[in-house]
């Protein structure tokens, strides 16, 4: 807060709580609005009578959704989704379908090997509204599954994890 305050010429927040946060610290913040916040609200606007999931997904109950939200660039994708699904399908059983939602801009075709019979959707913002969990690679999409009100779990590979943990290890665990 410091480091931002002593470099910015104005300090823009997206969050209704962060002026009084930086006037508590002596600093002036301006709250400009929240743009993930602003197109939730659109999409809830927009979908007042969603459509149900039963159609599309051919389930009986849309509330056996497990959403997956694996991220948005390749390289995380590809570090992310193979331990997500391999623990989504160890809980999903016959009683949850898995559901996959695709970036903007990132082919289908690129998910298939990693896939085994799940769905692949790009309406991430209705999968959460009928999805039951979500496992969700760390980033904006925890704050969209945060605010569409879908219980989440966040979690995110890091590079270099093993000598990571190694380093850590004595000082943490």
């Amino acid at each position: 807060m410091h480091q931002i305050a002593k470099y910015a010429h104005d300090i823009l927040g997206i969050f209704p709580f962060e002026p009084a946060f930086y006037a508590k610290h002596g600093y002036q913040c301006q709250y400009v609005g929240n743009p993930t916040a602003d197109c939730i609200r659109e999409f809830r606007i927009k979908n007042l009578e969603l459509r149900s999931c039963e159609n599309e997904f051919k389930i009986q109950n849309s509330n056996s959704i497990i959403a997956i939200l694996p991220g948005s660039r390749r390289s995380e994708i590809s570090h992310c989704l193979p331990t997500m699904l391999a623990a989504a399908r160890q809980v999903a059983g016959d009683k949850y379908q898995i559901v996959v939602t695709a970036a903007p801009g990132i082919e289908d075709s690129f998910y298939q090997p990693y896939l085994q019979g799940e769905t692949l959707m790009r309406d991430t913002y209705t999968l959460l509204t009928e999805a039951r969990a979500a496992v969700v690679n760390s980033g904006t999409a925890t704050l969209e599954t945060a605010l569409i009100g879908c219980p989440q779990t966040a979690v995110y590979h890091v590079v270099g994890s093993r000598y990571t943990e190694w380093i850590l290890k004595p000082i943490m665990f």
